[in-house]
């Protein structure tokens, strides 16, 4: 882990979220796989960690004022399936050219991208809750994760069986 601690880093900067690449960090140390990914600062950069984790790749702005990337600069937040170094040159441009745009700090993420076919994308956060202390939400993830609201909490720590039940509440669930 590059960060030997994301959640100090965040309180540090006066941040309540953590970014992705800090959140997939804690979960990789807690034991939970993750995509091969890397944060660049350039195009070069970003192709190089390409073809270090393999194509096709996703790129993702990495920044700690963009939450909800790919509705972020009309879609430029995030490029799924990129398989050259064109592509992800051309990614990265466009995110870097729409972060200058709204005058914040960006980075890029390049990840391996992974066969969602079979699968439903889900979100799962914590929260400290002024009244319950450590809350673990889980529900329906990405653009659909306002839209229909679809999520359920438990107070951690959370064993096994709660969050099988946690999940299995959701409308989502299967």
């Amino acid at each position: 882990m590059t960060d030997p601690d994301p959640v100090a880093t965040a309180r540090a900067e006066g941040r309540t979220t953590l970014t992705e690449a800090e959140g997939k960090r804690l979960l990789a140390d807690a034991g939970v796989e993750t995509p091969a990914f890397e944060v660049c600062s350039s195009a070069d950069a970003a192709v190089a960690a390409a073809e270090a984790v393999g194509f096709p790749v996703v790129v993702k702005v990495a920044s700690p004022a963009v939450t909800h990337k790919s509705e972020w600069a009309g879609g430029a937040g995030v490029a799924l399936d990129l398989r050259s170094p064109g592509a992800v040159a051309a990614a990265v441009e466009r995110v870097f050219e729409a972060a200058d745009e709204r005058g914040i700090a960006a980075d890029v993420l390049v990840e391996s991208a992974v066969e969602t076919s079979e699968g439903t994308e889900v979100i799962v956060g914590g929260l400290r809750d002024p009244s319950f202390g450590p809350v673990v939400l889980a529900g329906l993830g990405g653009v659909f994760t306002e839209l229909f609201a679809d999520t359920s909490h438990r107070v951690a720590p959370v064993s096994r069986a709660e969050a099988r039940g946690a999940i299995e509440e959701l409308q989502a669930a299967p």
